[in-house]
């Protein structure tokens, strides 16, 4: 399929765009167990999320919640690794690419490129 024809639901479903999300969040993981346990059989797991976004079965797993204590105590709740790679391709192939157009230039908050360094040197 070309990608310029694709929709914004086969964008997130395509496989490569899968893979590529699958490899972002894992990056920064270290060892946690559920990026492991996810990474022993990888592809099998993106060929399920695939499966499961293009049949309208797929369901988001509830949050992990834990305390941390560093700078000061704060509760975090956090999604699972299945779920953060939905997110990254949902986030990396249909909502950065519309929105970058609609940021304006001086805005500096999570976009790709336009980090601390960048805005300072502006």
């Amino acid at each position: 399929m070309i990608e310029d024809k694709q929709t914004d639901f086969e964008k997130i479903t395509d496989f490569k765009n899968l893979y590529a999300a699958y490899k972002k969040s894992k990056c920064g993981k270290g060892f946690s167990k559920s990026s492991i346990k996810f990474q022993v059989s990888a592809l099998d797991g993106i060929h399920q999320i695939k499966r499961r976004l293009e049949t309208k079965t797929y369901q988001v797993s509830p949050y992990h919640q834990f305390t941390i204590y560093e700078p000061k105590e704060r509760i975090i709740k956090a999604c699972s690794f299945k779920d953060k790679i939905v997110q990254h391709s949902l986030c990396d192939n249909v909502l950065l690419p519309v929105l970058n157009n609609e940021f304006i230039q001086t805005n500096y908050a999570g976009q790709i490129g336009k980090g601390t360094l960048y805005g300072l040197d502006c």
